[in-house]
């Protein structure tokens, strides 16, 4: 039921509860966002769908970053803004046309399909990697500096106008071409994943760093790139690779191409080379003194001289025609492999020691020893987390150094290395009893455990993977790889799976195949289409926020759970699925919904739909149902009798009868067109918004537990809740109230009464009020000296003579103007605290009494002519 906490705190926040917002105050409607806000003290006390602006508009640094928002509207008046980072949420859209200073922004890892930032022209860097961006537009943002786009569906990107740009990511798009000849200031460029079948790097004679892997390059002139440290331009179409006039380049990674040589010789800094599979039969690295690290597997090479390379740790040059290996000088040496070189009889070595080869170990004492007779020994484990992690499990000891007991993990079952940074898994291949393996929250950009034949559970969600391999992994029952970058996920052999969740990818998915499947979650994706006509055994389905126009589940008849919100969905039948439990269609298009047959239904919620009739009358165990934002005409909630939450808001109601509803507790029915509403029968009632309706009477006397409560913009003239003792939130704003008696709500936190006719207020009672505002009534007179609490008053557009606010030393915002008032005391000895103040349109008012003679703030506001003084002559 989490999700259904969050919907019912996302719909009080959203809908019309603070549709009159008291002046000086910015909507925050997601919840999730003004919680964030309240961590970081820029908003106090529960959410309540809004923020002081005044609290915020000066803020030059925000980071929301994995908050769970999905709406940053509010954004706009944080107009100081200079660094925002809203990355790892789950935003559609993002406004930011007033947020002009802005000269940092990270909105990556959300769910965005564009992104403007054209009136964001002095923005330096921007970060908006892994979305769903089919566009962007950077010409506008000609002083940016660093550009990280990637995992998006780019097809172009123009960074021509973008001449101070130095750091360029853009990788994993669908580009094809790729334009840097204006980017001269470029040190790092990483455009790997994507289709680009040539790249022109004349101009960028200060690169550094070049990752271009993955791609079609089967040309690529580095002549000009003489500062180049370190290059990535493997699994490309390369047949010729000239480094002659790269002397800084440190490492190079050229494997999976077509290279028959690669010259090595002026390239005197290297410590990393990989040229595996390849297509060398020679291959010289005698002047590589610093070289420490070498794979050159998959090729035609038959000898191998290592006697210059004295640095060297390890290397691989398995699979080759090798006749002739010289390790002598190698002293440093800890691994090595050499297997599949037949020919291979005898190593040459001048020192005593054990190096280790990953499954094999060796005794290289003075030479002669075969391959063949290598003894079992360690395993090599070259990303040092991972085996910091093992060290953890108890699996290895002391520090690490690269290497573990093979014996130590080869009858390991289950391994939980989760959230460790790890970016590498290799030496996970000799874990082969393993069934269970938690690699998650990790930074593994690729995963293949197809040798893994033993695996029935694997966890590898929250890492950076474009893509995951299990074709072989036919015991997987349960696969969970959410929250990556995959963009393909063939599952087609892993038949006994049972449980899959792929949610917040980029794929298409076939479950064609998996007939066990009971559970399969993948929302978030840009899925089109769906087909679970196979999947009979299903009885949960989450396929929320895709791109869905049909979904049929006619054959899902053991589906207890269903989640289709926020697609495109014009039709949906669940007639068949009879076992339905939980139903969630919000955000669709749907005009229609059939729930007669849904008779142990629980929880329903298709608001933001079109429909015009809902018949609940088969739904006996319904407890809460969201129908708002639609177009329902009538409700009939009389076979609903456990009903707990109804929540029918912005409808068409004329009438709605909720006598036969005792257990319910929250209640929404606001903007509708309702007359009259009895409530006498719902004594459990926690929450009631009835706003913006035609209500002239409404009796609360009965519904003691109230504590949030709204009946603004109604036609009320009198009103009781002197019974109401409990109230916490009430809002009766936009009514024909003359008087308000609130002497017995003691607990009052919040209190609206704008725009009435009320004369006189007492509020001596209320000494736990924090926000009041009564703006727009005729009040001459206002006793605020029993509200210590009060953080936020608003007085606006009264006939106030006079305002004394000395005793409220927690007030933080104050709008009083458009009043009479000839004295205003704001000398609380605690002026530093109160942002800002409204006294505008006080054309009686000459002295403003305060702490010290000067304005705490800019945001002070008064007439001309008015002065702060300390006291009053």
């Amino acid at each position: 039921m989490t999700k259904t906490l969050f919907i019912i705190l996302l719909y009080f926040a959203s809908n019309n509860l603070f549709s009159q917002a008291i002046t000086g105050y910015t909507l925050i409607p997601d919840v999730n966002f003004e919680k964030a806000l309240i961590e970081l003290k820029y908003d106090s006390g529960k959410p309540d769908g809004k923020v002081l602006t005044a609290a915020i508009t000066n803020i030059k640094s925000l980071n929301i970053s994995e908050k769970n928002i999905s709406n940053l509207a509010g954004i706009e008046d944080f107009e100081a803004l200079d660094n925002l980072d809203c990355s790892g949420n789950k935003l559609t859209k993002l406004g930011l046309s007033k947020n002009t200073v802005l000269t940092f922004l990270s909105c990556s890892e959300n769910k965005m399909r564009s992104l403007n930032v054209s009136k964001n022209t002095v923005l330096s860097v921007l970060f908006c990697y892994n979305n769903e961006l089919k566009t962007l537009d950077v010409t506008q943002n000609v002083k940016l500096t660093d550009l990280n786009c990637s995992r998006n569906k780019l097809a172009t990107l123009d960074v021509t106008q973008n001449t101070k740009l130095t750091d360029l990511s853009c990788y994993t798009n669908k580009l094809v071409t790729l334009d840097v000849s204006k980017n001269t200031s470029l040190y790092n460029l990483i455009c790997i994943q994507n289709q680009l079948k040539s790249l022109n790097l004349s101009q960028n004679s200060t690169l550094e760093n070049l990752q271009c892997y993955n791609n079609e390059l089967a040309f690529l002139d580095l002549s000009q790139n003489k500062k180049l440290t370190n290059l990535e331009c493997q699994y490309n179409k390369l047949t010729l690779l000239n480094l002659t006039q790269n002397i800084n380049l440190i490492s190079i990674q050229c494997q999976d191409n077509q290279l028959t040589t690669v010259n090595f010789s002026q390239n005197n800094a290297l410590t990393n080379i990989d040229c595996r599979n390849n297509q060398l039969t020679t291959l010289d690295v005698s002047a590589n003194k610093t070289l420490t690290e070498l794979a050159c597997s998959g090729n035609q090479l038959k000898k191998l001289d290592f006697s210059n390379n004295p640095s060297l740790k390890g290397f691989d040059c398995s699979n080759n025609q090798l006749t002739d290996l010289n390790i002598k000088n190698c002293r440093s040496i800890h691994y090595i492999f050499t297997e599949e070189n037949p020919d291979l009889k005898c190593i040459s070595a001048d020192f005593d020691g054990k190096p280790y080869d990953g499954r094999n170990m060796s005794d290289f004492s003075k030479c002669k020893i075969s391959c063949v007779e290598m003894e079992p020994g360690y395993t090599v484990i070259p990303d040092v987390n991972f085996e910091k992690a093992l060290i953890a499990l108890k699996y290895d000891s002391g520090e690490p150094d690269g290497k573990v007991f093979t014996a130590n993990i080869a009858s390991i079952t289950d391994l939980d290395v989760s959230n460790y940074q790890i970016k590498d898994l290799k030496g996970l291949e000799d874990f082969v009893a393993l069934k269970t393996l938690d690699c998650s929250g990790n930074l593994i950009e690729n995963l293949d455990i197809s040798e893994y034949k033993a695996l029935t559970k694997l966890i590898c969600a929250k890492n950076q993977m474009s893509y995951l391999i299990v074709k072989n992994n036919k015991n997987l029952t349960a696969l969970y790889c959410q929250e990556n970058w995959i963009d393909t996920l063939d599952i087609s052999a892993n038949k006994a799976l049972k449980e899959l969740n792929c949610e917040s990818n980029s794929i298409d998915l076939d479950v064609s195949q998996n007939k066990a499947l009971l559970t399969l979650r993948c929302g978030y994706n840009n899925l089109n289409l769906l087909d679970v006509s196979k999947n009979k055994a299903l009885t949960e389905l989450n396929c929320e926020n895709n791109n869905l126009t049909i979904l049929n589940v006619s054959e899902n008849k053991a589906l207890t759970t269903l989640y289709c919100d926020n697609n495109l969905l014009t039709e949906l039948s669940v007639i068949k699925n009879t076992s339905l439990i939980e139903l969630d269609c919000h955000g669709n298009q749907l005009k229609n919904l059939d729930l007669s047959k849904n008779i142990r239904l629980d929880y329903a919620d298709c608001q933001y739909n079109k429909i015009a009739n809902l018949d609940l009358s088969q739904n006996i165990a319904l407890t809460i149902l969201y129908c708002g934002n639609n177009k329902l005409t009538a409700l009939d909630l009389s076979k609903t009798l456990i009903l707990n939450g109804l929540f029918c808001n912005n409808n068409l109601l004329t009438a709605l009868d909720v006598t036969l509803n005792p257990k319910l507790e929250k209640l929404s029915c606001a903007t509708n067109q309702l007359t009259s509403l009895d409530i006498s029968k719902n004594k459990n009632l926690l929450t009631l918004y009835c706003n913006e309706n035609k209500l002239k009477v409404l009796d609360v006397s009965l519904n003691t537990l109230l504590r949030n409560f709204s009946c603004a913009s109604n036609q009320l003239t009198d009103f009781d809740v002197s019974k109401n003792k409990v109230l916490s939130y009430f809002k009766c704003s936009s009514n024909k109230l003359t008087s308000l008696n609130t002497s017995k709500n003691t607990l009052l936190m919040y209190l609206e009464c704008n725009s009435n006719q009320l004369k006189d207020l007492d509020l001596s009672k209320n000494t736990a009020l924090k926000e009041f505002s009564c703006q727009q009534n005729e009040l001459e007179s206002l006793d605020l000296s029993h509200n210590l609490q009060l953080t936020t008053v608003s007085c606006k557009q009264n006939k106030l003579k006079s305002l004394d606010l000395s005793k409220n030393t927690e007030l933080f915002s104050l709008t009083c103007s458009s009043n009479e008032l000839t004295a205003l005391n704001l000398k609380n000895g605690n002026n530093s605290k109160i942002s800002s103040v409204d006294a505008l349109k006080n054309k009686d008012l000459k002295c403003i009494q305060v702490d010290k003679a000067t304005a705490p703030s800019s945001k002070w506001l008064k007439d001309p002519g008015v002065l702060f003084c300390t006291s009053y002559q």
